[in-house]
């Protein structure tokens, strides 16, 4: 029997770190992002950000590669972005990169503060 506790704290921008999420609209993607990751069995511990960026921390079953799982949250979350374009007037497109660090659970508490 394996066991495995993998918790990533992600980071992704839109494109050119444009301010393309309003902080009055925030909480409605933040919602969505949430949903993707409990869809995916993972589990939340934090999210926030600024209108340039969004930081997670996030856990992640072993069966899901980090990069897969960010490639398909960033073009699921476009696609509800586009669909909120009245929220996300400024959105064109996530960048490219991303930041993905992996912490112990002895650290969590400590990131999410």
């Amino acid at each position: 029997m394996a066991y495995t506790r993998l918790i990533y704290h992600l980071v992704i921008c839109p494109r050119n770190h444009a301010n393309a999420i309003p902080i009055e609209h925030e909480a409605v993607l933040y919602r969505y992002l949430w949903r993707f990751i409990q869809e995916r069995n993972g589990r939340l511990y934090f999210m926030g950000g600024m209108p340039d960026h969004v930081h997670m921390l996030v856990q992640l079953p072993p069966t899901i590669a980090i990069a897969d799982f960010v490639r398909d949250m960033k073009a699921a979350s476009h696609k509800f972005i586009d669909r909120n374009h009245d929220l996300f007037p400024l959105f064109r497109h996530w960048s490219t990169g991303y930041c993905a660090l992996s912490y112990c659970d002895s650290e969590v508490d400590v990131i999410t503060r």
